[in-house]
């Protein structure tokens, strides 16, 4: 190519070495990447300030900050938490995204905080539930049995579980199974209220809840 002139206003509008954010990084990339399609002349013609860029973006790890935009994109687009198997799917998706980027990577995912800000709302949310359904237990609403509450408290996890109130004189305690079921075939029952009485049953209470 041999006309640098939208190369320049590429440049103009792309930040500082010292002053790129994950953010920037596919910007950086279309910029060096229309410098590089310049002929000499051409980039020869760029003014001083836009070499320097070009230059300076040379030391920078620009593969790190293209793996690691994704990332972050997808972090800034998740929303505010809500009580919803959706988002809590999104959010188990980022984290697995997050754990598969290296170190250094890692680092320049800025934004990262927001998940766990986002856990500490999904944990209020879902200890919020089982508080709630202890009281309509307790009240006698909803045809509830101790046994749901107990799955329902079982399916917490501990931090979860520390957050639940009205709790006082309610034995939580899942029994022993009974010998004519094996335990590995409860077990196997107690994983499956973990994987979904969250995700179904207490989001969907949660949920209830919201709409009224």
């Amino acid at each position: 190519k041999n006309t640098f002139l939208p190369v320049e206003e590429l440049l103009k509008e792309a930040p500082a070495a010292g002053e790129v954010t994950v953010f920037d990084a596919e910007k950086i990339e279309e910029a060096l990447d229309a410098y590089g399609e310049l002929v000499p002349r051409a980039q020869d013609a760029l003014s001083s300030e836009a070499l320097a860029k070009i230059e300076s973006y040379s030391e920078l790890p620009l593969a790190d900050y293209l793996a690691a935009y994704p990332v972050a994109r997808a972090i800034a687009e998740l929303g505010e938490a809500e009580a919803s198997a959706e988002f809590s799917s999104a959010l188990k998706q980022l984290k697995r995204l997050y754990a598969d980027l290296t170190e250094s990577q890692q680092a320049l995912v800025s934004n990262y905080a927001e998940i766990a800000a986002a856990n500490s709302m999904i944990d209020i949310y879902a200890a919020d539930a089982v508080t709630k359904m202890i009281s309509r237990y307790r009240a006698g609403l909803d045809g509830l049995t101790i046994e749901e509450v107990r799955l329902a408290y079982a399916a917490l996890t501990p931090v979860q579980q520390a957050l639940v109130t009205g709790t006082e004189g309610l034995d939580l305690t899942i029994p022993a199974p009974a010998e004519s079921q094996s335990p590995s075939s409860c077990n196997s029952s107690l994983s499956v209220v973990a994987a979904g009485v969250t995700g179904l049953v207490l989001l969907a209470i949660l949920q209830r809840r919201r709409e009224k």
